[in-house]
């Protein structure tokens, strides 16, 4: 934090130093319980997805907005003394302080497909990871590590008590809502995204060591993760992961966004529910000069399309360039 010099004495110039005193009153959580509880407190609200369900329902999601004055203090004390979490987590989470941890995945990814063109890759996605993540697995696996010991104190207060939820009622006041929530947590709040990733990290380590002999891995970017091996030893160790972070983390696959890309296109083995990553995108100067329509498999791991047939690489770059296209007058 820094501030404009201001002439000496003034209230502007303690503005400051009185911020980081209490940042680090907060951080150390010696501030009294009931205003640590306040700083947890949410307004929820629900956004209009622009959906009507079958039983002519609004599809909203709810989203709850918390105290901004949390993040600040947290990526200042992340950002300083978070080395301890990204040794914790590596090499298979590499979104707790792993520079570039996103292009590590996309272009790791690319690489090992090459190299191992028999293997299977599987991109999923975890449902509502921030949101529905036992909080006390997370807590209980950070607690474990001496070396992130610092921060302890502070990991236990957002997380144990159950946050007051506010809601605008008929009158357009604000109102106490009447439930509270007390597990998952608030997302873009930084101890959510530890907290979860903390709750699957021995069970993605166990993943990853089950498949390591074979030549294959398992990384993740929060909740988004790629995992690879030969098929005979992915599909069970797979499913083994999946049903291990249900049961203990409550936790579960999110099937439509996952899917699977086989290089060589073996996908000897594969369950019916895992769906083959694809596109389709008109080429307008593909073959002969006339426009063809063509499909070509791969996985979009953070933007970034990762095949070994550069069909999937013009298919997706042409799918971008033609939402980037403005209609003509």
């Amino acid at each position: 934090l820094s501030s404009t010099v201001r002439p000496s004495g003034s209230e502007a110039e303690q503005a400051v130093p009185r911020l980081n005193h209490f940042a680090n009153l907060y951080m150390n959580a010696k501030l009294p319980a009931w205003y640590m509880q306040l700083m947890l407190s949410v307004r929820q609200i629900g956004l209009d997805k622009g959906k009507i369900w079958t039983d002519g329902n609004t599809d909203y999601r709810f989203i709850g907005i918390g105290e901004n004055l949390r993040r600040l203090f947290w990526n200042v004390a992340f950002n300083s003394h978070g080395k301890c979490f990204q040794n914790f987590f590596e090499p298979q989470q590499l979104a707790m302080g792993t520079p570039a941890g996103g292009q590590i995945l996309a272009l790791g990814t690319a690489l090992l497909m090459e190299q191992n063109p028999d293997h299977i890759f599987i991109q999923d996605d975890l449902e509502n990871m921030f949101g529905t993540a036992i909080r006390m697995e997370g807590v209980k696996n950070i607690l474990a590590n001496s070396d992130c010991s610092p921060w302890h104190k502070i990991i236990e207060y957002e997380n144990y008590p159950m946050a007051n939820t506010y809601i605008q009622n008929g009158q357009g006041k604000l109102t106490r809502a009447p439930w509270d929530y007390e597990e998952g947590g608030q997302q873009g709040a930084t101890v959510s995204s530890l907290t979860a990733c903390a709750a699957i990290q021995p069970y993605l380590k166990q993943l990853d060591e089950t498949l390591r002999p074979h030549g294959g891995s398992a990384r993740k970017g929060i909740d988004d993760g790629v995992t690879h091996a030969p098929p005979e030893v992915l599909w069970p160790a797979i499913e083994k992961f999946y049903k291990d972070i249900l049961e203990h983390c409550g936790l579960q696959v999110n099937r439509s966004k996952t899917k699977v890309y086989s290089p060589n296109g073996n996908y000897v083995g594969k369950p019916q529910e895992f769906a083959i990553g694809s596109v389709s995108a008109i080429m307008p100067n593909h073959l002969n000069g006339e426009p063809t329509e063509i499909t070509a498999e791969g996985l979009t791991i953070w933007g970034v399309a990762t095949s070994q047939d550069d069909d999937f690489i013009r298919a997706n770059l042409a799918a971008k360039t033609k939402l980037a296209q403005f209609p003509k007058p």
